[in-house]
């Protein structure tokens, strides 16, 4: 092979992963559960190449102590020591990403997604998700592997709605689709600073446990997935919904009551969590990641008519990306 190409959607989570029991081993202290995004999606092309790792985002060359680097390098090493793959080729990994990056649409997820399904694509020479599977890396595998260089990268491994449990150790984490795009029709409209965050998701996860919230949020959290189960399984928009806001309420408040508090989401942004409130007449509700932006999610045949007023209300203050619920990642081999 020439090069490969891997397509991978970033993913909104419905069910926040932020904590984690076990750093070093990526074991999060609880259940998330997302919604995997269509055009929000990293792009990254690999080939080999005889004189060392090398890594471009948007054409331009990043080393391994770059903020935006040290991840990519960080993963490639990675697997190559786990998979016995120690003599793999080293490679030329171009990256972009279809949104801006490190402002909360999780740009981690889908571009560590992506350069794991490359490399291991290109070392094992496979072309397809099929023969990545024959080569020992199924999508449970590539999952897992993904999820070690950036928690919610292996939630971008499948379209639709995806969980991931914790267990009751790290070896029992396991990542599952739980319902395919077509189960239901979801839009994200998504409001943004295009501003990349000061403070890496990383940063946040290790204070986490400093806020005086975090304990009773674990202790709650299950009975909240519950409940987002089951709004899911009914197509119960409403239910959704008022489990979006609490969620993304509550994820706030443990952020900003962290040590030193975190401030993702300024004043500024957070007049639109009120404009959603009070103008959706159900149609629609927020939820919020770690960075400058925030999501509206809305069924799928009130986007065109949502994404308007929200273009006329903040078009002018911040980048508007309209997407919808997406069906996961592609690869595509170029033999020149």
């Amino acid at each position: 092979m020439d090069k490969l190409t891997v397509e991978v959607p970033s993913n909104i989570a419905f069910l926040k992963y932020w904590g984690k029991d076990d750093a070093e081993r990526q074991w999060p202290a609880n259940n998330s559960l997302s919604m995997t995004l269509n055009n929000c999606r990293t792009i990254t092309s690999i080939q080999s190449n005889s004189q060392g790792d090398r890594f471009y985002l948007h054409g331009q060359p990043l080393s391994a102590s770059d903020r935006h680097g040290i991840k990519v390098y960080r993963q490639i090493n990675f697997l190559r020591r786990c998979t016995g793959l120690v003599n793999a080729d080293f490679v030329t990994v171009d990256s972009r990403n279809t949104f801006p990056t490190s402002c909360g649409i999780a740009s981690s997820a889908s571009g560590i997604a992506a350069l794991t399904i490359a490399c291991l694509a290109l070392w094992t020479g496979s072309r397809d998700f099929t023969s990545l599977a024959t080569a020992g890396f199924d999508r449970s595998r590539l999952a897992d592997l993904a999820r070690q260089g950036s928690g919610s990268a292996g939630r971008s491994l499948w379209g639709g709605f995806v969980r991931w449990q914790r267990g009751n150790s790290h070896q029992q984490q396991t990542i599952e689709q739980l319902y395919p795009a077509s189960h239901w029709q979801l839009a994200d409209i998504i409001v943004s600073s295009a501003v990349s965050k000061k403070d890496s998701s990383s940063y946040g996860h290790q204070l986490a446990w400093s806020s005086p919230l975090f304990k009773q949020r674990l202790i709650d959290l299950p009975q909240r997935e519950q409940r987002l189960l089951e709004a899911l399984d009914n197509r119960d928009f409403a239910m959704l919904g008022a489990v979006l806001e609490e969620e993304a309420l509550e994820f706030h408040e443990v952020l900003t009551t962290s040590k030193p508090p975190l401030s993702y989401h300024d004043e500024k942004l957070q007049t639109i969590w009120h404009w959603v409130q009070q103008t959706r007449d159900q149609d629609a509700y927020f939820t919020i990641d770690a960075g400058g932006s925030v999501h509206i999610i809305c069924q799928l045949q009130e986007k065109e008519r949502i994404s308007r007023q929200v273009q006329e209300v903040y078009g002018n203050c911040y980048l508007v990306l309209v997407d919808t619920i997406g069906t996961g990642p592609s690869l595509a081999v170029d033999d020149g």
